[in-house]
């Protein structure tokens, strides 16, 4: 079965986004778990896509900003209306996550300008980007995606433009 401690998950993205051009001139902040989990997920699949969501956040405002990183226990199954799509969220792995408590839920924080309510459907879609040609692929969040599919996880995205944005990975944990 693949696992990984969150904590130590964490400790690793921090270390390795701080030596990314996108860090210059941002902040990057990690909260771990008072207690450390094991996540029901491949550790470098886990650890790609933190790195994908933290630069993300990072490249999203072109100004210095702030990006949080924090790690939530949860002890029981997410309630429908998290799991619903909205105008300023969508929630992407619905259809192969497992929602069995206990649960972990990992933020990613920014306080760039947020995601356009006519852009949010789109953002998850491969090879849609908002960057000019030839700075973005349109993968990442595909790449995310599957990387969570793949470990029955999921991610909840939420935006208020001119706010900033929130990315959420929800992801099973495994009891010794």
């Amino acid at each position: 079965r693949s696992e990984v401690p969150i904590n130590q998950c964490l400790k690793d993205v921090h270390e390795l986004v701080a030596a990314n051009p996108a860090a210059r001139d941002n902040t990057v902040e990690i909260e771990p778990l008072m207690v450390d989990v094991k996540a029901a997920i491949n550790g470098t699949d886990l650890i790609q896509v933190f790195i994908n969501l933290v630069v993300n956040a990072l490249q999203s405002t072109e100004r210095p900003h702030g990006v949080r990183v924090s790690a939530e226990y949860i002890d029981a199954s997410l309630d429908e209306m998290i799991m619903s799509d909205g105008d300023d969220c969508i929630f992407a792995g619905r259809d192969t996550f497992l929602n069995e408590a206990p649960l972990v839920a990992v933020h990613v924080d920014d306080d760039g300008d947020g995601i356009a309510r006519d852009v949010m459907g789109r953002i998850c879609e491969t090879y849609f980007t908002t960057k000019p040609v030839g700075q973005g692929t349109g993968l990442g969040l595909g790449i995310v995606l599957r990387l969570l599919s793949n470990a029955n996880a999921a991610l909840r995205v939420r935006s208020t433009p001119g706010q900033g944005a929130r990315f959420t990975v929800y992801s099973r944990i495994l009891m010794d």
